[in-house]
């Protein structure tokens, strides 16, 4: 921009680099935020007696570097409130999760008395392929399943 009147002349990739630097230091990155799902895990499970809170790693193909295969996550005050005051309607929704792991995060949804959305459970899924994701019902079937073995304590 007006770097030029200091004589700095930055080529467009140093630019681009020093602006990927800089949202890295505000921002943090993608890795450090994995790297603190099983504190947060555990931080839930101790705060929330009788919540759920399951892991799964995987390693990479020629690699020991440990990643998320997925997560699923389903407090137990939301299960007693559900089962106590909330509408008999369980929904399901997702998205797509873009970034360097990607993936697909899925939650299920009760209805409260005023017609509200109240959150039941989240599960993110690492898929390799689009043919698996949001709209297929099989991963809703894995939520509801998951709900299922959460009410019958199997989970």
């Amino acid at each position: 921009a007006r770097l030029g009147k200091y004589g700095v002349k930055p080529t467009d990739m140093q630019l681009f680099q020093a602006k990927q630097k800089a949202m890295a230091i505000i921002e943090g990155n993608n890795a450090d935020s994995y790297k603190l799902l099983p504190k947060y895990c555990i931080m839930l499970l101790n705060t929330n007696p009788g919540s759920l809170a399951k892991i799964q790693f995987e390693t990479g193909l020629g690699s020991q570097i440990l990643s998320v295969k997925r997560i699923f996550v389903g407090l137990d005050a939301m299960k007693k409130e559900f089962l106590a005051g909330c509408l008999p309607f369980i929904g399901f929704d997702g998205c797509y999760l873009k970034g360097p792991y990607g993936g697909v995060l899925l939650s299920a949804v009760g209805l409260d008395r005023r017609m509200g959305y109240f959150l039941l459970l989240l599960r993110l899924l690492r898929v390799r392929t689009k043919k698996v994701g949001c709209s297929s019902l099989g991963c809703y079937q894995i939520c509801l399943m998951d709900f299922q073995k959460i009410d019958l304590g199997l989970l």
